[in-house]
């Protein structure tokens, strides 16, 4: 097992405070256990730590479960924070993931035009989305549900809405994608077009004068 990799922070898991942003919007109005600042001080440092070391570790034995890790760690750090049903809990990280998925789909559809950008142009395009996707979730989902009675009137457009977000998002990258993939193909054609143009005209010049000799 190489350690050094175990212990090595990646952009990958920059899903980390993502994820656990996400969850904060969903969580925070739910009762909270007691001494809450001293849980809050415990768990979140054991919690970003362990989801740094134990996907690395799973990393290097099986692919795939990189986010899932991170998303139970996460979930199990909300149970004990918050005195509430673990389905209730699960119901809001589960919500939080829906939340940022869909800031990354979209993230990648503003990228997608844009071609070979740099790391910073990438942050940027990241945090702009996500505070956008972020504000609308809390405003039409998540401040509710201190309100909502977290049941099926309320599982069920969430459960509807979310594979057809995916799916939504899925289509639109696929068709930039294609648009992409149409216009590059068409600078090709019509560089490759020039060049040759290019080159029959300095051909010209030589063929005229070994002809005429």
């Amino acid at each position: 097992m190489d350690w050094s990799a175990v212990f090595s922070v990646t952009v990958l898991h920059g899903y980390i405070p993502q994820i656990l942003l996400a969850e904060a919007l969903y969580t925070l109005r739910l009762p909270r256990g007691s001494r809450f600042r001293l849980r809050l001080c415990i768990g979140l440092p054991v919690c970003a730590f362990l989801a740094v070391v134990i996907p690395n570790i799973v990393a290097q034995f099986t692919a795939g479960l990189f986010s899932i890790l991170i998303f139970l760690l996460t979930f199990a750090l909300c149970c004990f924070l918050f005195e509430s049903r673990w389905t209730h809990v699960l119901f809001c990280c589960v919500s939080a993931q829906f939340t940022q998925n869909l800031s990354y789909n979209i993230e990648s559809l503003a990228e997608m035009p844009l071609g070979e950008i740099s790391l910073w142009q990438t942050g940027a395009i990241s945090v702009a989305c996500m505070a956008l996707v972020y504000l609308v979730c809390y405003m039409l989902f998540a401040r509710r549900i201190k309100v909502i009675r977290m049941d099926a009137r309320w599982v069920l457009p969430m459960a509807v809405a979310c594979p057809w977000w995916r799916a939504a998002s899925s289509a639109c990258a696929c068709c930039t994608g294609f648009w992409r993939i149409k216009t590059n193909r068409r600078k090709t054609t019509a560089s490759n077009t020039f060049c040759g143009r290019k080159a029959a005209s300095t051909r010209s010049p030589a063929t005229a004068s070994t002809s005429s000799t």
